[in-house]
């Protein structure tokens, strides 16, 4: 209870104070002690109840000139506040413009989908990939455009990201004519304004990547079955000097290793060490001009050393390493025959030089 509601109480009992002492006097009228006393006892309540009124009268100017101030400080903060939401919402106006400028000019595909996998909101760069509008779009499932094949990686795609606030993966999309193209979408996690969950989803169309890859699968599944059935040696030895591959059928057939002997492991450690040097050398050469060939010795699993007569050239893969593509073929018998025809000439020689 507050100070002027304390007074106005205060007021209201001497009033009612006032009120018994009058019945009292109109009772008690032959006696004059009393009704003087009586009235002694009005002029004091008069009195009280005009300085409580005083005292309620200023409280009241006071309160209300406070309130005044308290009324004047809250509308100036009440137009700052107003100005400052005024200038956010023209600032968010301008920044949802920009947004959508970018996301309606650029040639990915943003797509929202709420936590029920529902679509939206997409952009227009959806119809120059797919053939669809957004009318033919919006309103439907988005497994009625995805392949039947990569429904069950979207669905994971999209849970992934609900957990993990983001995903990443690639699936196929149907477009107008029929066809599909190969989408590689980024997804991430938000919150709208109301604290709804989100998915936002940014495509790339990857098809022509896709198809490159298809024909580098197919090249290098045609090359491996051509390799595979060579008689020479092929292997590629990698930026380190490591085996990277073999063709395991070959270099089984003629020296004995498969791909867990060899794959990884440092070409030198196979290499005849007085040999090492040069092979060093012819390496250093492949990479300074392209190419190198040379003959070494090298260990076959038996732990004997045959001749190869070798050819590398340096290629760049497709993550741009510098690699060494090498074909070797065994010509150990050729050594040993050439040795042999030298000792032959040495020793034709020595019997000339005797005999004459």
């Amino acid at each position: 209870m507050n100070e002027l509601e304390l007074l106005e109480e205060s007021i209201i009992k001497l009033k009612k104070l006032k009120q018994i002492l009058k019945d009292y006097s109109d009772r008690e009228k032959s006696k004059v002690y009393k009704t003087d006393f009586i009235k002694k006892i009005n002029e004091s309540i008069d009195y009280i109840t005009l300085t409580l009124n005083k005292i309620k009268k200023k409280f009241k100017e006071e309160y209300e000139i406070k309130l005044s101030l308290i009324e004047n400080e809250l509308e100036k903060y009440k137009q700052k506040l107003e100005e400052k939401i005024k200038r956010k919402s023209k600032n968010l106006k301008k920044t949802e413009q920009n947004y959508r400028f970018i996301t309606e000019n650029i040639n990915d595909v943003v797509s929202v989908f709420d936590k029920h996998f529902n679509l939206i909101y997409i952009n227009e760069a959806q119809q120059k990939i797919s053939g669809f509008s957004k009318e033919e779009i919006m309103g439907k499932k988005p497994t009625e455009f995805i392949h039947p094949e990569d429904i069950p990686r979207s669905f994971k795609l999209f849970q992934k990201a609900i957990e993990a606030g983001g995903g990443f993966g690639e699936f196929r999309l149907r477009c107008k004519d029929g066809s599909y193209v190969w989408l590689e979408v980024n997804a991430k996690i938000v919150n709208d304004k109301n604290g709804e969950t989100n998915a936002v989803l940014v495509s790339r169309d990857i098809t022509v990547r896709k198809l490159m890859e298809e024909k580098l699968k197919e090249s290098e599944e045609k090359y491996k079955i051509l390799t595979e059935h060579a008689n020479d040696l092929i292997c590629i030895i990698d930026e380190k000097f490591k085996f990277e591959y073999i063709n395991e059928n070959v270099h089984e057939r003629l020296l004995g290793y498969i791909n867990t002997d060899i794959i990884g492991k440092h070409v030198g450690l196979f290499i005849h060490p007085d040999d090492l040097k040069y092979s060093i050398e012819s390496f250093r050469d492949a990479v300074q001009n392209g190419e190198s060939k040379g003959e070494i010795r090298f260990r076959n699993k038996e732990g004997c050393y045959v001749w190869l007569e070798f050819k590398g050239e340096l290629f760049i893969d497709r993550d741009g390493k510098r690699k060494t593509f090498l074909i070797s073929r065994d010509i150990t018998e050729r050594k040993i025959a050439m040795q042999q025809l030298k000792e032959s000439e040495k020793n034709l020689e020595f019997f000339m030089k005797k005999h004459t």
